[in-house]
């Protein structure tokens, strides 16, 4: 059922010849009603589930450190009506963020990503603390861009009351912009992720502490304690969708631009996630901007506006694509092999119990 549902949309958005906006509008109605009518569905939909329940019973302790996400549980009288209203706000912002910024031919494309990457949507369902604040984090790029920086912090302070691990979106201010990438700006970020890659021990402890103090959740610091790192062939795989960027990233301009650079953020999380997986957690911030940097790469790939060498261009318009969506299939496939996910296998809905 779960993949019927998802590959639906995909073809739907996918084939839409004509009003390819009304049919990206359709598709996001499709995952509403997936998100907002599941039951039981997700890893953590029990343990949110019972916060609900003991904020209802008067136990008021219960996320005293993230007030908002506290009184969203306490005002909204039902779980399942909870689970409804927060499910619209992320697919609301990346609609626009998709109608807006993607060229209606490559909503498709958009859609696919947002879909088939099972880090942005399906994983929305299960970390919905998260979502909402970087739900928060996307609106505020659109005052970042603009220059207003009060608004913008704002917005993040708001977010971390919803989870204090959006405080470190604060510096991101300097990112959030349409500002031109030079060369040198990118052989810096490169050097530094390369830094931090190869001398992880000399930052082990300051990252340790963050990382546990940012995600105080006893889930989180047990699978943080379990000292998992990614894999060398998954932070291989990131590389290659990072290297597509990075060649890639100085010929766009304006939202597209913004979009690529916080999503090169997130490709460098990914990657030194080499040493501690748990800074995926971080990297979800910054993914869901792929669903504007790709398609916007793709079509300026498609329509070149300097000579590139002809190595070159067959490398960005028919060799990085075709591998970028054979790892995005392939990450599909593992998430839905991976015991870790098993509560996404199968999906229920609240029919079931009415």
């Amino acid at each position: 059922m779960v993949h019927i549902i998802l590959f639906s949309v995909i073809i739907i958005a996918i084939n839409a010849r004509k009003d390819k906006k009304e049919s990206l509008f359709f598709c996001f109605c499709i995952l509403y009603l997936f998100s907002a009518l599941r039951y039981d569905y997700g890893n953590d939909y029990n343990a949110y589930y019972a916060i609900h329940e003991n904020i209802k019973n008067g136990v008021t302790a219960i996320q005293a450190d993230e007030p908002i996400f506290f009184l969203l549980n306490f005002i909204i009288p039902d779980y399942y009506f909870f689970i409804a209203i927060t499910s619209i706000p992320l697919l609301l912002v990346v609609y626009k963020l998709i109608k807006n910024h993607v060229d209606y031919r490559y909503i498709g494309v958009a859609v696919f990503i947002f879909v088939i990457n099972p880090y942005l949507f399906l994983m929305s369902l299960s970390a919905i603390k998260q979502t909402l604040a970087m739900v928060l984090f996307i609106i505020a790029t659109y005052f970042s861009k603009r220059k207003k920086i009060i608004p913008y912090i704002l917005l993040i302070l708001i977010a971390t009351l919803i989870h204090a691990s959006a405080i470190i979106l604060l510096p991101f201010y300097f990112v959030a912009n349409e500002k031109k990438v030079g060369i040198i700006q990118l052989v810096v970020f490169l050097m530094g992720v390369l830094i931090l890659l190869l001398g992880w021990d000399l930052f082990d402890e300051f990252f340790s502490n963050l990382i546990i103090a940012l995600f105080d959740d006893p889930n989180y610091i047990r699978y943080f304690e379990q000292d998992r790192q990614n894999t060398i062939r998954a932070t291989l795989l990131t590389s290659v969708t990072g290297i597509y960027l990075l060649l890639n990233i100085r010929k766009l301009e304006g939202a597209s631009l913004m979009c690529a650079k916080l999503y090169l953020i997130g490709i460098a999380l990914g990657v030194l996630a080499y040493r501690v997986s748990m800074l995926t957690r971080f990297q979800m911030y910054f993914d869901i901007f792929s669903v504007v940097a790709i398609p916007s790469i793709l079509q300026t790939n498609k329509e070149p506006k300097i000579e590139e060498p002809e190595w070159l261009v067959i490398l960005n318009k028919f060799v990085f694509p075709l591998l970028i969506f054979v790892i995005y299939l392939a990450r599909y496939y593992s998430f839905f092999t991976n015991s870790l996910w098993e509560a996404f296998f199968t999906y229920k809905t609240i029919l079931r119990i009415l």
